[in-house]
């Protein structure tokens, strides 16, 4: 079936009322349509949750081949002031982490690496004490690796110095032990998956950068997503702004935890691929969307453990499965939720702190499924 956008852009003062752009469906404009009155619901979760004259957010809804609804409100950049629009380019922070995964799936695939594998087989320099730490450890965030950010604090280094991801990995070096015993316990971890970074970089010989563009974002037409692995950024994308609406910029340039960045409407074809396998096929997507067990080989039960897949989490939203991950670096916050059932992806991508998009992708959520 032909796929129906309602695009549904927040734009103006409020002082001045909100104006309403909406293009849609000859079904959707009629006013008692089903279709029209969920947009008229949407569009009253996007004006209780941001204002057109501070920083905001962009969102896109996408039933697979079916309905779609998408937007922005607010400023992509307070001087000058520029509105935002639903294909503005975000950091999407911590949503990244589920292309470092697949990634490592797909050479997996190719019969180039396994995830029983040793992470000292391909980083020998991190120590012998690494050895029975695995791939799988890194991606279940179940290594017991310290973390690179605490590490780099510790050492006086904040956000304003460009610290290198081979300066990250001399400090990893440094480590002689796990903060716990191994594979027994979740604690979420970027330092795990900046590592699967370095694996997948020395693995294929490109760097994370170019492996994911030839190999996931091309392929599903993601034409405005791209990995950030060094400053200052040549494209077009949004700023974040603090509390205070004052940018906020950090100069890190290390992959694989975060530094994709990427829009809400390409994230609704990433989100696609979980249903059609387009990318790497539909047992790779099933692996890809099935969480690591609860208890260890020896079956002793994990730590802290909860429901993760290949750097996305499992949970219940409406009473459905689904499968989510939220980011935030800087003030950028967002969320990704796909409901497999309904074949359906929700993306809320927010360039202030001042707003909550895992909340706000919550209310789209309930409003589209109750």
């Amino acid at each position: 079936m032909k796929k129906k956008l309602l695009y549904i852009a927040v734009i103006g003062l409020w002082a001045m009322g909100s104006q309403l752009l909406l293009s849609c469906s000859d079904k959707a404009e009629n006013p008692n349509s089903k279709e029209a009155q969920m947009a008229a619901k949407i569009v009253q979760i996007v004006q209780q949750n941001g204002k057109a004259d501070k920083p905001g957010f962009t969102y896109s809804i996408q039933y697979d081949q079916g309905i779609g609804y998408g937007g922005a409100v607010g400023l992509a950049s307070v001087d000058p002031a520029r509105t935002l629009v639903s294909n503005d380019v975000f950091n999407i922070a911590s949503i990244s982490k589920q292309f470092t995964a697949f990634a490592i799936l797909l050479l997996e695939q190719q019969g180039k690496l396994s995830l029983d594998q040793s992470l000292y087989t391909y980083i020998p320099e991190l120590g012998e004490y690494v050895k029975p730490i695995t791939i799988a450890h890194l991606i279940s965030h179940s290594s017991g690796l310290s973390d690179y950010m605490e590490l780099a604090i510790k050492k006086g280094i904040d956000g304003q110095y460009p610290l290198s991801s081979a300066e990250t990995l001399q400090h990893l070096c440094e480590l002689t032990h796990t903060d716990f015993e191994i594979g027994t316990q979740q604690d979420y971890s970027n330092t795990g998956y900046f590592l699967l970074a370095q694996i997948i970089e020395r693995v294929s010989g490109q760097s994370l950068k170019a492996f994911s563009q030839e190999n996931i974002f091309t392929p599903l037409g993601m034409k405005n997503t791209f990995i950030v692995d060094h400053y200052p950024i040549e494209r077009p994308y949004v700023l974040s702004y603090d509390e205070t609406d004052q940018p906020d910029e950090v100069f890190w340039t290390h992959t694989g935890d975060g530094q994709v960045h990427s829009t809400a409407e390409d994230l609704i074809l990433w989100g696609e691929n979980m249903s059609t396998g387009k990318v790497g096929g539909l047992d790779l997507v099933k692996k890809f969307a099935t969480a690591f067990p609860a208890v260890t080989p020896n079956g002793r039960d994990i730590i802290n453990y909860t429901p993760y897949a290949f750097g996305i989490g499992l949970s219940k939203i409406q009473g459905l499965d689904a499968l989510e991950h939220s980011g935030g670096w800087m003030s950028y916050n967002c969320n990704l939720i796909r409901i497999p059932s309904k074949k359906l992806t929700i993306v809320v991508l927010s360039n202030s702190a001042n707003i909550d998009a895992v909340e706000i992708s919550y209310q789209l959520a309930k409003a589209l499924l109750e």
